[in-house]
């Protein structure tokens, strides 16, 4: 079960797809953070891996914390979600998306996954954690799969029994299962957060954080639910419920503002 010597990592999912496809690789890991609501045919995920730190940080220099930030700062952010949710926790800052505008006029502050401060100089940069009450990520962040070939099915099977981590798997059930309920993409203004309260092997309580916002902020719904979770279909079914709760209460009309916003 090796990758081909001229296996290469891919730069998008659909570039680990089609190379799964056509052959050039025998599996890929990847991120799921833009993961399609839909596997192609023929592919199919044999293991979720152990999830990580899926909360963002805020790096500043010199060091300020995201309620100390002077009114007019500028913070780069990536990510429609992070964004909307900033501009509503602090409406006096100036929130800007990675580019040149960012090279030409440097940003105070900006906003990073904790997952990635590897890549990060601690002596440049002061790191504050963002916890989820002020910035709930998007959903799936932190939570990395393996996919292969659906027809290689004994290679399939082993790899799941070796890398496959259940409670994560049902955690980014959860949040796919919302973000599937409402058919919205990855580009959607949408937040959500599943943690585990009592985990054990054979199930246990799941907390689920959900938000959906207007681009500018100034609009959200919140929900926030807890239950005992058994397997990845109940946590799907846990986000899906979700969804259309907040649906009753006008998600998609909010939904609509955000494309709206993005056209």
């Amino acid at each position: 079960m090796a990758t081909r010597p001229d296996a290469t990592i891919a730069r998008t999912t659909e570039d680990l797809f089609q190379s799964l496809a056509d052959g050039s690789i025998d599996f890929g890991v990847t991120s799921i953070d833009d993961w399609p609501l839909h596997l192609p045919y023929g592919i199919a995920l044999a293991a979720v891996c152990e999830r990580q730190d899926p909360l963002d940080v805020l790096l500043t220099h010199p060091p300020l914390t995201q309620a100390t930030l002077p009114a007019g700062a500028r913070v780069c952010v990536n990510g429609s979600a992070r964004a909307a949710q900033l501009r509503r926790y602090r409406p006096d800052l100036i929130v800007v998306s990675p580019g040149h505008a960012v090279l030409e006029h440097p940003a105070d502050a900006v906003v990073f996954p904790a997952r990635a401060l590897g890549r990060i100089d601690p002596r440049e940069w002061n790191v504050g954690r963002l916890e989820p009450e002020i910035l709930l990520p998007p959903p799936l962040q932190g939570i990395f799969v393996v996919a292969m070939r659906e027809s290689e099915r004994a290679t399939l099977q082993s790899m799941r029994a070796a890398l496959h981590e259940p409670g994560v798997g049902a955690a980014a059930a959860a949040e796919a299962g919302f973000r599937s309920a409402l058919a919205a993409g990855p580009s959607a203004t949408l937040a959500a957060l599943a943690t585990w309260s009592d985990e054990s092997r054979g199930g246990g309580w799941m907390d689920l954080a959900v938000r959906i916002l207007t681009p500018d902020g100034t609009q959200m719904l919140e929900g926030v639910t807890s239950e005992r979770v058994e397997s990845e279909q109940h946590g799907r079914d846990l986000g899906a419920a979700l969804a259309l709760d907040l649906v009753g209460q006008g998600a998609l009309d909010l939904l609509d503002l955000s494309a709206e916003a993005e056209s």
